[in-house]
């Protein structure tokens, strides 16, 4: 059990003792910042040059068959924004509203509303043996989310592409559009015209997430719903078990609400480190037909984002670097407090790099037990000039990390898109300020998910930062992974669905 390897006075055990406990557990477990400008502190560690980022417990997976996910039957009543329902942790509170401004007007090929959601304290899911138990103490919030889709459509019979973005979760559009909730403008930046284009140019509907909307909010009807620290408020000490709860809540509210229909989904940053703990802790598989992670996944083993050597996994390799920036770190302590603003967060460990178990117990590379996908096809997508440490975190997810002897991830199918290495050997440098880094973190050969050779670089990511959804080259390649261009299908498939 997890209070036998972490014990506050063990925490230098060997990684022997910890790899064989774990490895008991790997046969029989199948199941895991304010966003505002001029900076927002982030788990993946933002780039200094980069613009700012702007229920019912454990899912089962009997139904692994190829053709279940689309064995669905008809919808028995039509799905529609009137229609949208609660579930027992997420209530929708009031009526969608909908957006203003011209794009969303009346005769608009794209309708678009607002839907405020009150979140209560998550249910404990059933977690594998061997991983720490969700803190009851994680309290209620409250979230706010904005539904596009084409104009008259049912929301049943379109796939859904939801997002998640980093910092303390503003929304795509927010973060990497620098415009209001529901709004769009054609072009730079471009976070709203891939969510946009999404439903007015290929038929999806789009649920973009907003745990967190400060000043893009004021003097909208979303003005205050949403807490000062987003998804990392009122935590209770819960810390990344405890969010993710919260992030599988919200998609099985999505998923309830779509006919049952799994989802496509973007995550950028933090938002990675929140998707992966849902489909490696909490079966998350069953709602997912592909994922696109936007640099990340982060947020794998939280003593290195602390700038900490002690723990299972030793000290940092050379090429890590110093870890977390000091918003990073920040961020990671009020995970571990219970306040609705920053000047309540009273856990200190992580800006100190001071080892303390909460860190330990809560890294998802080290308890998320379900690393292997089979029915979720996994894209991942880095800039060439991401200096945060997502590229670490990604790593080991992907590839595994020997000396703790635990595996990478397995999918479905992966797709890997970066900027960094053109081939397997040297090594590279995003930023002058860190430590070379070697070219074979991206050997695809090396990583269980993948089927083919080579690093999968991508020319047009030499240049994108950690905001990746913030250039135009960033979203052709998003795009591109998730739905696919004129030549090749996405990892989400069509957007229409044969009910």
């Amino acid at each position: 059990m997890f209070e036998d390897v972490f014990e506050i006075d063990s925490l230098g055990v060997s990684r022997v003792i910890l790899v064989s406990t774990f490895a008991l557990c790997l046969p029989s477990c199948s199941a895991e910042a304010p966003a505002e400008a001029p900076e927002a502190p982030d788990a993946g560690a933002r780039d200094a040059s980069a613009p700012p980022d702007a229920g019912e417990g454990a899912l089962s997976s009997e139904d692994a068959g190829e053709d279940a996910r689309h064995d669905l039957g008809a919808p028995t009543t039509p799905c529609s924004v009137e229609t949208l329902s609660s579930t027992a942790e997420v209530s929708v509170i009031g009526e969608p509203i909908r957006c203003g401004g011209d794009a969303y007007g009346e005769g608009a090929e794209v309708e678009c509303w607002h839907v405020k959601l009150e979140m209560g304290v998550p249910q404990t899911p059933d977690l594998p043996t061997g991983s720490p138990t969700l803190d009851d103490a994680v309290g209620p919030t409250r979230v706010a989310v904005t539904l596009r889709a084409p104009r008259g459509v049912d929301l049943c019979a379109r796939r859904w592409i939801s997002l998640d973005s980093g910092g303390m979760g503003p929304g795509y559009a927010i973060g990497f559009g620098q415009v209001g909730p529901g709004e769009f403008e054609q072009g730079e930046p471009m976070g709203d015209d891939m969510v946009h284009g999404y439903a007015a140019d290929m038929g999806f509907v789009t649920m973009d997430i907003h745990w967190q909307c400060g000043r893009e909010c004021r003097g909208t009807a979303l003005e205050g719903w949403t807490p000062e620290l987003g998804w990392a408020s009122s935590t209770g000490g819960g810390g990344l078990t405890g969010l993710s709860s919260r992030s599988r809540a919200l998609y099985q509210w999505a998923n309830a609400n779509n006919g049952g229909e799994r989802l496509c989904a973007h995550s950028q940053s933090s938002g990675t480190g929140r998707l992966t703990s849902v489909l490696s802790r909490y079966g998350g598989e069953d709602l997912f037909r592909a994922v696109v992670f936007d640099g990340g996944p982060t947020m794998s083993y939280s003593p290195w984002i602390c700038g900490i050597d002690q723990g299972p996994m030793g000290a940092r390799p050379s090429w890590y670097g110093s870890g977390g920036t000091p918003q990073n770190k920040a961020l990671m302590d009020c995970m571990y407090s219970d306040s609705e603003v920053w000047a309540g967060c009273d856990f200190d460990a992580c800006s100190a790099s001071r080892i303390d178990p909460a860190l330990v117990r809560d890294s998802p590379w080290l308890f998320g037990t379900d690393r292997n996908w089979e029915r979720t096809s996994v894209g991942v997508v880095m800039g060439g000039r991401d200096s945060s440490n997502a590229r670490h975190h990604s790593a080991l997810w992907l590839q595994g990390w020997s000396p703790s002897g635990l595996s990478g991830l397995g999918a479905q199918s992966l797709v890997v898109r970066q900027g960094y290495c053109r081939g397997v050997d040297g090594t590279y440098r995003p930023d002058q300020d860190q430590p070379e880094i070697p070219c074979s973190l991206w050997d695809m050969s090396t990583m269980p998910a993948a089927d083919i050779d080579g690093t999968g670089y991508d020319e047009r990511l030499r240049g994108v930062s950690h905001s990746t959804a913030w250039s135009s080259l960033g979203v052709e390649v998003l795009s591109e992974v998730m739905v696919g261009d004129a030549a090749t299908e996405g990892l989400c498939g069509p957007a229409l669905l044969n009910r």
